[in-house]
């Protein structure tokens, strides 16, 4: 486990097709419902397409970005290490919408 939102009560809020999530997340909400949950896992030869880039410098451009220090740190070590082959670099996460609201 990177981090989850439980440890930290901080939620991720993000507008769905605006750019502020990875697009891995756009994908899964669409349909949702208010309490809905969904499990969805990124392979790790997709991580740079569906989540985030390799490239450290504009890895978190995009949300949902670890609040501590250990989550990004580990997320860090999940995608920067060398000796882990892609299919190792597999991110699963569980989202739970807690609320919508239409503009």
């Amino acid at each position: 486990r990177i981090e989850s939102p439980r440890q930290t009560d901080e939620p991720f809020v993000f507008r769905v097709g605006k750019g502020e999530a990875i697009k891995a997340f756009d994908e899964a909400v669409l349909g949702m419902k208010e309490g809905g949950l969904r499990r969805f896992e990124i392979p790790g030869e997709l991580v740079d397409e569906l989540a985030y880039t390799l490239n450290p410098k504009t890895r978190y451009d995009r949300g949902p970005v670890p609040v501590t220090f250990a989550g990004r740190r580990a997320l860090d070590f999940v995608l920067d290490s060398s000796t882990l082959k892609p299919f190792n670099r597999t991110l699963l996460f569980d989202v739970r919408v807690s609320n919508i609201r239409r503009r």
